[in-house]
């Protein structure tokens, strides 16, 4: 057991040091607006991005009226950043995928029933590495997908995240 528990930990260090070349951790928040029947939401959510590979990691949850309502995951992949003219920021857009789950939520003001939604999405934005560490960006997302409904059964709905972040490298 000791010996698994061991190799296990020895793969973990492999790749924290393999992500460790070249990988940024931010911070982004952003806003969802009401369009197509959806409620206005702002969202929180964590990043990772690493020099080896193509895609953004994020982890959110998202607010309406400024309590809870869902959490989520999404991973988009850059197909190119090139720089735009001869300054420091940059241009990227790529697709991508995401998943929010919304669970039952009843309070004397607000009610949901529970409900997953499904995306491809596809990502376009500018960033700007104001240092060798550090990277400000902003982004703008458009988010047709599936919703998976406790009551209506399944629905499209169509998403238009707008975000802002930053990201340290090490």
């Amino acid at each position: 057991m000791r010996k698994k528990i061991l190799m296990i930990l020895l793969v973990l260090m492999m790749f924290c040091v393999h992500l460790n070349a070249g990988t940024g951790i931010g911070a982004q928040v952003g806003l969802i607006p009401p369009l197509f029947n959806i409620d206005a939401a702002q969202t929180f959510s964590a990043t990772i991005k690493t020099d080896r590979i193509p895609f953004v990691f994020s982890a959110r949850i998202q607010l309406e009226d400024k309590k809870f309502s869902g959490a989520g995951f999404s991973s988009d992949m850059w197909l190119a950043n090139p720089v735009i003219g001869h300054s420091i920021i940059h241009f990227y857009y790529g697709p991508g995928l995401t998943v929010v789950y919304f669970p039952k939520i009843d309070r004397n003001e607000f009610s949901q029933v529970a409900q997953l939604f499904a995306a491809t999405r596809f990502v376009t934005g500018i960033n700007c590495f104001l240092t060798d560490f550090s990277e400000i960006y902003a982004q703008a997302a458009v988010e047709p997908g599936v919703v998976f409904h406790e009551k209506d059964g399944v629905k499209f709905r169509i998403v238009f995240p707008i975000e802002t972040g930053i990201r340290i490298w090490f």
